[in-house]
This record gives structure tokens, C-alpha cells and sequence, in this order.
């Protein structure tokens, strides 16, 4: 039932309710953890910012109903200011395209280093050198770091999305030697689980707010991995 339209509008359709009738602030999205702040980023937008702003998260949101989804939240928010919803996303990096070109690529430049494009090309890959390597200098970079036009990519949110980045690392390197996908999904429900419940991440939301969790029941199951 991934992605029927019957499933995906009736959650849809709960969510609007459930913020009409009362406040629940916080939409938890299974989505690779980075893709949040864009996606806050373009139901918060305005003018030629938006365009910009859904041309990152468009990989994300390209069907029909994602995309009325997607525009429903921004009209929601910009209708209600006082009852604005965040969203936030609980999966790990499921592949390392999206947060590699929209935001570690752009935080190494602003930190004058060009050559993580270059090296994963050539690589094809992110191999254990190259993940080593973007620790380093993720660790040391320094605390003021901002990507420019994009103030909520900052040092801090590169380090939270790399937990992400990391958890389908290992998930994928773990799969490869045993050739097991249920070693690869361990490390992912391991992931989810630190997603949503570290105190720096989605687990200091939700212990303020109520939230709407909507992903796949197999994913967050309590009794399992």
C-alpha cells in the first residue's frame, strides 16, 4: 500500500483535520532525515524563493499528489501563522545523492573546499576514505559555518543530517559483506529509532509537542530490530 492515492489523501485529509480541530504542530515525514529543512524551507517560502526551494525537494515530490500535498502545507502555513506546521523527516539517507549535492557539497564550498564533488565522481562511490574524510572536516569546521542564501544549513545540521549519512553507510557496507538486506535494515531501524527519539533531534520535538507520525508501520515497530 507504499503509494496508493486512497491511502495517501485519507492521511492527508487527517492531518488538515486533526490541525483544524486542535494543534499538532509537528508532521513526522519517512523521508531521509536531511530533506526536512528544505521541505520547511518551501512551505514557509515566498516569491521566487519558492521556485528555488522546490526544485531541491522536487526528487521527493514529483507525483501529483505529493506535489498537492506539498502546496496544501504551504497554503496551510501561510494561512495560519499561528498554527504553522513543521515538518520533520525520520529515515536515514536512503542513498547519499540528495544530502551530498544539496548540502555537504554546498557547506564544503562555503568552507572553500571544492573537491567532495570531485572525489565522489571519481569514486564512484563513498568509499571508507572518502566518509573518513568528511568527518574530519565536518568536526572541524568551525562553528559559525553557514551555507550562503540558506541559513538553516549551519555546522549543526550538518552534524545531525551526518548521523543519517553515517547510519546508510554502515547499513550498506553491512549488506555488502553479508549479503543480507536484513543487515542493512537493522542498521536502518536502529537509525529511525535514534531519529526520532535523540534529545537534539526529532525526540526534542516531540517531548514539546504533539505530532503527527506518518510512515510505514513496519519501521517503528517496538518489539522488532
Amino acid at each position: 500500500s507504499h503509494w496508493m492515492n486512497s491511502v495517501h489523501n485519507m492521511a492527508k485529509d487527517i492531518v488538515f483535520r486533526a490541525n483544524e480541530i486542535d494543534y499538532y504542530p509537528v508532521l513526522i515525514l519517512e523521508l531521509p532525515y536531511s530533506v526536512a529543512p528544505f521541505i520547511n524551507a518551501y512551505i514557509n517560502c515566498q516569491g521566487t524563493a519558492c521556485d528555488e526551494a522546490y526544485k531541491t525537494i522536487k526528487p521527493y515530490y514529483s507525483t501529483k499528489e505529493g506535489l498537492a500535498f506539498l502546496n496544501d502545507l504551504k497554503a496551510w502555513n501561510a494561512a495560519h501563522p499561528q498554527k504553522k506546521i513543521t515538518v520533520a523527516c525520520s529515515d536515514i539517507e536512503q542513498g547519499y545523492i540528495f544530502s551530498l549535492l544539496n548540502l555537504y557539497i554546498p557547506y564544503f564550498d562555503a568552507l572553500g573546499i571544492h573537491d567532495l564533488k570531485d572525489r565522489v565522481n571519481t569514486a564512484k562511490d563513498v568509499t571508507p576514505q572518502i566518509y573518513a574524510y568528511m568527518d574530519s572536516v565536518l568536526k572541524a569546521s568551525p562553528a559559525t559555518t553557514v551555507v550562503k542564501d540558506k541559513p538553516y544549513l549551519t555546522k549543526a545540521k550538518a552534524l545531525e543530517v551526518f548521523d543519517s549519512f553515517s547510519a546508510f553507510y554502515h547499513a550498506i557496507q553491512a549488506e555488502r559483506k553479508s549479503g543480507q538486506v536484513d543487515d542493512f535494515m537493522k542498521i536502518r531501524s536502529q537509525g529511525i529509532y535514534d531519529n526520532l527519539t535523540a534529545p537534539g533531534k526529532i525526540g526534542g520535538l516531540i517531548t514539546k509537542h504533539k505530532f503527527i507520525l506518518w510512515g510505514g508501520s513496519a519501521h517503528v515497530r517496538i518489539y522488532q530490530y
